[in-house]
């Protein structure tokens, strides 16, 4: 788990999470896989967002 900051449009926290599928992000109960290519320490709040779309 990494939190990665307040979400630029609502103020929510985001949080990267880690599982045996990859990285991904969770947007109410629904989990956002992130592409492999992601890294998690270029990963920022405004990337994270985009992808929670």
């Amino acid at each position: 788990m990494k939190e990665l900051g307040k979400h630029p449009h609502t103020g929510k926290s985001l949080v990267l999470y880690k599982s045996k599928q990859g990285l991904f992000l969770k947007k109410g109960l629904r989990r956002i896989y992130l592409p492999a290519t992601v890294s998690p320490d270029s990963l920022t709040p405004a990337n994270a967002a985009e992808y929670l779309k």
